[in-house]
């Protein structure tokens, strides 16, 4: 079902473009979250990842390691992609890049209507829901050591 999936470190600015461009599509314009949210301060310091399908990107996220953890963030797939497994294949990247670079546990603050999502990837949710961005959400970890 996933042939021709690559996922990897964005490594120019081409790539980067492409994974913002993604991440417009899926929370600005899906999901009407501002641009000034979206587009932050943690972009220029965050490890870029991005997917591609048979060529095409079709999906992204973003790290960022805070002391021993690596905080997954802005995890998207375009909606033509979704519920094919290129989540859970960005996700896996994620935690494997993690482990790699030495980080103790994993954590996301997730959407809600994800929840289940991350817990089929090994996430346990923590604490209680919260707001952001108007988004229902919940902090997601995964001890990795």
């Amino acid at each position: 079902m996933l042939n021709g999936i690559n996922i990897k470190l964005v490594e120019n600015q081409k790539e980067l473009d492409w994974a913002f461009k993604i991440r417009e599509i899926v929370f600005i314009e899906g999901q009407h979250v501002s641009r000034e949210l979206e587009m932050d301060e943690f972009d220029e310091g965050a490890t870029h990842i991005i997917a591609y399908l048979d060529g095409k990107g079709v999906g992204c996220a973003r790290i960022r390691f805070l002391g021993n953890k690596a905080k997954l963030e802005r995890i998207a797939v375009l909606p033509k992609y979704q519920r094919r497994g290129i989540g859970r294949k960005i996700v896996e990247f994620l935690i494997n890049y993690s482990k790699e670079k030495g980080a103790a546990e994993a954590v996301m603050h997730a959407q809600i209507y994800a929840n289940d999502f991350y817990i089929k990837c090994g996430f346990n949710p923590r604490g209680e829901e919260f707001m952001e961005a108007g988004i229902r959400h919940i902090e997601m970890y995964m001890p990795l050591k």
